[in-house]
């Protein structure tokens, strides 16, 4: 069964990266757990589109991005079936493709999806969608959808409303997939 794991939020830590950016540029001491909307508009009131396109297009994104913990067990133990979907621009997907090489992820599939396109655009019938995106886990036809919750924030506008299951962390998710493969 495939596993299509989302990469932001859910393998790595863009939110962390992002808010370390954005308050660097507008001279903030804002936090990732301040952050409720997905466009930060909460707490970067002046941010336009183009400046969270140009945070995750850049190099120091890339330079500062950690993994989520305990993510490379999960992904080395269903490396074979992990199939990582992520929305972005070009110049985003190629560097996040990079990343997860680098990461040492170079055996999974990758599915870059451009940004005027969303996960339902794609065929997931055959498994498993892992996303802290509750919009991305509406559109998908997947089997079976878990939201990654590893923040534990249920009151942001990209988690508020899902009903469905969640994981809040990597040992969660490997539990929930497993009793599900016996």
């Amino acid at each position: 069964m495939n596993i299509y794991l989302d990469v932001d939020n859910t393998v790595i830590d863009s939110l962390t990266a992002n808010v370390t950016l954005l308050n660097k540029k507008f001279g903030t001491n804002v936090l990732p757990q301040d952050i409720h909307r997905w466009d930060f508009t909460d707490c970067f009131p002046n941010i336009k589109p183009k400046d969270i396109y140009e945070t995750f297009d850049s190099d120091e994104f890339f330079e500062i991005v950690r993994p989520i913990p305990h993510a490379r067990d999960f992904i080395e133990a269903h490396a074979s079936d992990i199939i990582f979907t992520t929305i972005g621009t070009q110049e985003n997907l190629e560097k996040k493709g990079k990343l997860l090489f680098d990461l040492g992820f170079g055996d999974c599939r990758f599915l870059g999806i451009p940004t005027h396109k969303n996960k339902g655009s794609y065929d997931m019938s055959d498994g498993i969608i892992i996303d802290d995106a509750q919009k991305n886990l509406f559109a998908s036809n997947a089997k079976r959808k878990i939201l990654f919750n590893y923040r534990m924030d249920f009151t942001s506008d990209w988690t508020n409303k899902w009903d469905g299951e969640i994981a809040l962390d990597f040992r969660e998710l490997e539990y929930m997939i497993y009793d599900n493969l016996i």
